[in-house]
């Protein structure tokens, strides 16, 4: 374990790319506007940004290094003018939609390689598409107005061009559907009093290591864990911009 610098007001700027014979496909820069639950989680509003000079070829060395082929997140922060880089995720990600909607189709770039087919696009994606995750946006704005802070809700909700949405799609309502019903569903049951036990550190520790993983999507709603905090590395000086 290395210890690291909290920083928790440095912006997360994300790559994402397909690796293939030493080259990177469907090439992505993204940088959070905002993250919810702030101040650093996963991405709520996100734009496609230009990458720094010499940005590519810092990327493409570590792969090759340790090998990788296939999609890929790098997740950096933007600090004192240069890009720190933090984690390293071998796997699809969140925000998927916005590399897909800004033309670097990186699942279906993966999928033809493996078939040896060369029908989609592999150019980078387009720079200035925004990305909307809209149930993290509206808790944000809940959130906002329940503190009274009423003109910060209303920056989050003002509209924007080319916005890819994480779930909303006129030709494709199901994602959204089923997303407002599961947010109905889970608040039904609040409201009527069936929410699962709460349970002391005691009867936690008692529990066994499975019994744990399974009960966490039923008491927090979610499968899924947010870290609560983002490091930064003083000895990361391999992606200086």
């Amino acid at each position: 374990m290395t210890p690291q610098q909290y920083s928790p007001d440095s912006r997360i700027v994300s790559c994402a790319a397909v690796h293939i014979d030493g080259r990177l496909l469907g090439f992505t820069l993204a940088r959070y506007d905002r993250a919810y639950p702030p101040p650093n989680a996963k991405a709520a509003f996100a734009v496609t940004i230009p990458a720094p000079a010499g940005f590519r070829e810092r990327v493409e060395a570590p792969l090759a290094a340790i090998g990788w082929t296939g999609v890929f997140e790098l997740e950096l922060l933007e600090l004192e003018g240069r890009l720190a880089p933090i984690d390293f995720n071998p796997r699809l990600f969140g925000w998927m939609a916005l590399a897909v909607g800004a033309g670097a189709n990186l699942p279906a770039i993966w999928c033809d390689h493996l078939l040896g087919r060369t029908g989609v696009a592999t150019g980078d994606a387009r720079i200035g598409v925004h990305f909307r995750r809209e149930d993290s946006e509206l808790r944000r704005v809940a959130g906002l107005i329940r503190h009274r802070h009423v003109r910060e809700a209303a920056s989050v909700l003002r509209p924007h061009r080319r916005v890819v949405h994480a779930h909303f799609r006129l030709d494709d309502p199901g994602p959204a559907a089923a997303l407002l019903f599961s947010k109905l569903y889970y608040s039904r049951r609040v409201a009527h009093g069936d929410r699962r036990r709460r349970f002391s550190a005691g009867a936690r520790l008692r529990l066994g290591q499975a019994e744990r993983y399974r009960l966490l999507p039923e008491c927090f709603g979610s499968a899924r864990i947010v870290r609560p905090m983002i490091f930064r590395s003083s000895h990361n000086e391999a992606f200086s911009m």
